[in-house]
C-alpha cells in the first residue's frame, strides 16, 4: 500500500491562484497575520450582495413563520385553559347532590 502524501509547504489543491479559492489575505510585516482581505472582483461582490440580499429574505420568511406559530401557541393555550376551566366547572357540577 502506498504511503499517503502530503502537499508541500505552502501548496494545495490548485495552488495559490486557484480562481475559485477566496482572495488570500495580506499580511505586513507587524501584523499577527490576519491581515486585510483583499478587494473581490466586481461579479464577486454582485454575489455576495445577491447572496446577503438572499439570506436576509430568508430569515424575515422564518422570522415570520415563527411569529405566526408564537401567536397560534397562544390561542391553543388560551383554548386549553377554557376547556381546563370548563371541565372543573363539569366535575364540580357532577359532585352536587341532585
Amino acid at each position: 500500500m502506498p504511503a499517503l502524501r502530503q502537499p508541500a509547504r505552502g501548496q494545495r489543491g490548485g495552488g495559490w491562484n486557484d480562481p475559485k479559492l477566496p482572495a488570500v489575505r495580506k499580511a505586513d510585516a507587524c501584523s499577527n497575520g490576519a491581515g486585510e482581505r483583499e478587494p473581490a472582483a466586481p461579479q464577486e461582490l454582485t454575489d455576495l450582495q445577491r447572496k446577503l440580499k438572499e439570506n436576509e429574505s430568508q430569515r424575515t420568511e422564518v422570522t415570520g413563520y415563527i411569529n405566526q406559530l408564537s401567536i397560534q401557541l397562544h390561542r391553543w393555550k388560551l383554548r386549553l385553559q377554557t376547556l381546563n376551566e370548563r371541565k372543573t366547572e363539569l366535575e364540580e357540577e357532577l359532585r352536587k347532590p341532585t
